[in-house]
């Protein structure tokens, strides 16, 4: 017990340090409360909203005069050539893919770590362009794709848990040949 000091012992302004001590830590805390709700929160949102407009944005879609296939206008990222099968068309212009292994005639669970891909026009805003990928996909049913195009930032939020989703700019998309079943 000699250790221990009395209250009348303490050193002159430890009890007003150490309410000091307690309120700069409690105002550490609040302010990096108000950080993550009104700084940190509404910027993530903003870029993962961006991140998914990037990932629909298209280029200008041309039909092809010696074939059918429609070429798009190229862009600055990544080149990548995908085979796949329509999975689902979006009402807003994104067509989705399973990806399809030509050599061995089968439709992929998955390829690299991705279940299936978006494949978009650079401009989903441009109706003319959206239309026009959308009614030749549609156009093909039951068909394999070949797609080329720009891998755009993989879409790591459409699920939720941490699964990512390929995201392709298409500069170009030619339908190769009916499933075979």
């Amino acid at each position: 017990m000699e250790n221990q000091q009395s209250p009348e012992n303490k050193p002159p302004g430890s009890n007003k340090a150490l309410k000091i001590s307690v309120k700069a830590g409690a105002l550490i805390v609040a302010l990096s409360a108000v950080y993550y709700l009104v700084i940190f929160l509404p910027h993530k949102e903003k870029i993962q909203s961006q991140n998914h407009a990037r990932a629909l944005a298209g280029q200008k879609i041309n039909e092809e005069s010696s074939s059918s296939a429609i070429q798009i206008k190229e862009a600055s990222l990544t080149q990548v050539e995908r085979y796949g099968v329509v999975r689902q068309v979006s009402t807003s212009g994104d067509v989705r893919f399973d990806y399809y292994d030509l050599e061995k005639g089968i439709i992929l669970d998955s390829f690299q770590q991705y279940p299936w891909f978006f494949a978009t026009v650079d401009d989903i805003n441009d109706n003319k362009k959206v239309d026009d990928y959308v009614n030749y996909v549609q156009s093909h049913p039951n068909y394999i794709f070949k797609i080329t195009g720009e891998k755009d930032i993989d879409d790591c939020d459409y699920y939720g848990n941490g699964i990512c989703l390929e995201n392709i700019i298409v500069d170009k998309i030619v339908a190769v040949d009916k499933v075979k079943k």
